[in-house]
């Protein structure tokens, strides 16, 4: 396979390996691809050059559809070296073609243990049985590189886990039932996320966090906040050395809920952060701003008497286009400080 593969050049981004684990089941950030160095693309000739020929022919198939999917035009670019190296692999002769089955991401899964677990479940109290169910999905998770983590409580709720795909975390609501959950279950559900507030959209949106950024998520970080009288207040959030303020609007709310007048104390304490801000704004409505409206966050709110030290911030406006299909729209704005 090296005499076959060599001089042939791969580009590779971040969400093309993803496929490696879940897809083709091949380990592809283990140590034996790491022998040209630890790049993507090194790792994935590596593996090519080590593998057998049924292998490589389904990495290289599922790397060209990736391509020919998010660069159509360099891949057109490249389709005869493409189909020339596949052919020179289909009409190898054995010996030049040989060689060792790709280490696998996952595998020996014990589904019988699983599902003896999933039956012994069905006879325990409720509670107890919710607690093992949720024990039970990480287990599940953690087998197939999902990232599960726990359950995760804030003021009275409770957030029972999340996970990875893809590149993106998925928050978990593990719920037992003896029958299949109703549509109107769910769409009851999708509802309530739909229409969160921002004391109920906080807890969630520090799952997630927690989920992407681990230990360099910090919430409710104390600021300064000039014209309170304890002169300080507390950032939703800290991540690294930027900071993070949340603001809603319920789909009933009025215009003037999310707006430069009514988020001035947010948009204060990111001006006092010594460090990069960012504030954003979630819109449930069916009204929602234009970029000329959001342009009013550049008159920024006056911190009082005293030659205070003000910072440049960011605004992100995420908002709802269209219901069904659920799209959303998304305007942002850098606010320069003079």
């Amino acid at each position: 396979m090296r005499a076959i593969l060599a001089g042939y050049w791969i580009s590779l981004t971040a969400p093309c390996l993803l496929f490696f684990d879940e897809e083709l089941n091949i380990d592809i950030d283990d140590k034996r691809y790491q022998e040209e160095g630890t790049s993507k693309a090194k790792r994935v000739r590596c593996l090519l050059k080590q593998t057998d020929r049924e292998t490589a022919l389904r990495v290289l198939g599922a790397l060209w559809q990736y391509k020919t999917e998010s660069m159509p035009e360099q891949a057109e670019q490249s389709r005869n070296d493409y189909l020339a190296l596949i052919s020179r692999l289909e009409n190898a002769d054995t010996n030049e073609a040989k060689g060792v089955k790709p280490v696998q991401a996952w595998h020996g899964v014990d589904w019988p243990s699983l599902i003896a677990e999933m039956n012994e479940m069905k006879s325990l109290p409720p509670q107890l049985r919710g607690f093992r169910f949720e024990a039970w999905l990480a287990e599940l998770f953690s087998i197939f590189k999902l990232a599960p983590r726990s359950s995760f409580r804030n003021t009275g709720e409770q957030i029972d886990g999340s996970f990875r795909l893809n590149d993106e975390f998925y928050l978990m609501e593990a719920k037992w039932h003896q029958k299949r959950t109703s549509a109107v279950d769910l769409h009851v559900f999708e509802g309530n996320l739909n229409e969160c507030s921002e004391r109920e959209l906080l807890p969630l949106v520090r799952c997630y966090l927690l989920g992407w950024f681990a230990d360099n998520v910090s919430p409710e970080v104390k600021s300064r906040l000039p014209g309170t009288v304890s002169g300080h207040g507390f950032i939703d959030f800290v991540i690294d050395d930027v900071a993070v303020e949340f603001a809603v609007r319920k789909p009933t709310a009025a215009r003037s809920s999310v707006s430069a007048t009514v988020n001035s104390t947010e948009v204060k304490k990111l001006m006092k952060h010594d460090g990069k801000a960012l504030l954003v704004l979630f819109d449930f409505s069916d009204t929602p701003y234009s970029e000329e409206q959001i342009e009013s966050f550049r008159n920024w709110p006056s911190l009082g008497r005293g030659n205070h030290r003000k910072s440049a911030f960011n605004v992100v406006y995420f908002f709802v286009e269209k219901r069904r299909p659920l799209a959303l729209g998304k305007i942002t704005k850098n606010i320069r400080i003079s």
